[in-house]
């Protein structure tokens, strides 16, 4: 039953109406926020996509509940997912346009902190991949 739901609120991913993506968003939200939401492993790496997708949206409302919704799904993915987000967040965020940083920048700074201090591994991970490009990166806009 929750994975039927699931796959019905990802059709609405990629409608041509800005609102029917909205709400498919927010659904998953929901979801999210229910006591009973499981995922597959195989469905992990399709939903992470399909999110992250939306914060290309040409909607600023879908941009914004996509960060959000990255935010909670974080909780439920694996480690090695959690760390393949955050690379791919500051990917976007060296490569985008100008208007999409601000996006990208409030997706890291929510996923971040939405890792539970527990998860060490994971911590050490992104901090391990994402603190040199970020450096770097600082390196050359400010010198």
């Amino acid at each position: 039953m929750l994975s039927e739901k699931l796959i019905e609120i990802q059709k609405h991913f990629n409608s041509t109406d800005s609102d029917i993506r909205y709400m498919g968003i927010s659904d998953l939200n929901e979801l999210l926020l229910s006591n009973n939401f499981q995922i597959q492993n195989n469905q992990e790496t399709e939903l992470v996509a399909k999110v992250l997708s939306r914060l290309e949206d040409p909607s600023s409302d879908v941009q914004s509940i996509a960060v959000k919704t990255i935010d909670l799904l974080i909780q439920y993915l694996g480690d090695h997912l959690v760390k393949i987000v955050v690379k791919t967040l500051f990917d976007s965020l060296y490569s985008s346009k100008e208007e999409q940083r601000d996006i990208y920048t409030m997706a890291i700074y929510r996923v971040i902190n939405s890792i539970p201090q527990n998860r060490t591994t994971v911590i050490f991970g992104i901090s391990k991949e994402t603190l040199p490009k970020l450096l770097k990166k600082i390196q050359t806009v400010w010198i």
